[in-house]
């Protein structure tokens, strides 16, 4: 999470989606993880070892929420933002807002006498094809 590429550590302590909040001072521990990616078209003539050129298509962006609960009463399909506020080792606060994500899958386990833990996957929908989800403040 972070200023994306920055190497900070930082600890999320909570996250809504739809109006639906989770804490980790309310439940175990949160674990986010995110991922901006897309296709590659490479350009190559004759014997290149590498690619003269590289564009990337198709971009899509997931966010993946883990949480040591099955509390969270979420729709898949819903579309709305995520917002996850995390703790820097400084002890700041940042705010990262997603907009326009939509819940796509929601998976979770639990084994006996071990901690639970349920996951949600989100997916950004742009409306201009163009817009990068993610704010920090």
């Amino acid at each position: 999470m972070a200023g994306i590429g920055d190497n900070i550590t930082i600890y999320p302590k909570s996250i809504t989606f739809n109006s639906v909040a989770y804490s980790n001072t309310s439940g175990g521990p949160i674990h986010l993880t995110y991922s901006k990616e897309g296709s590659v078209l490479e350009t190559r003539t004759g014997v290149d070892v590498y690619p003269q050129s590289v564009a990337v298509t198709d971009l899509s962006y997931r966010v993946t929420a883990r949480l040591q609960t099955f509390g969270l009463d979420l729709v898949e399909g819903t579309t709305a933002s995520l917002v996850g506020v995390a703790t820097t080792a400084g002890g700041v606060d940042k705010t990262y807002t997603w907009t326009t994500m939509v819940l796509t899958k929601i998976s979770g386990t639990q084994d006996r006498a071990q901690e639970g833990y349920s996951e949600y996957t989100f997916v950004h929908e742009s409306a201009d094809g163009t817009t990068d989800p993610l704010t920090i403040s």
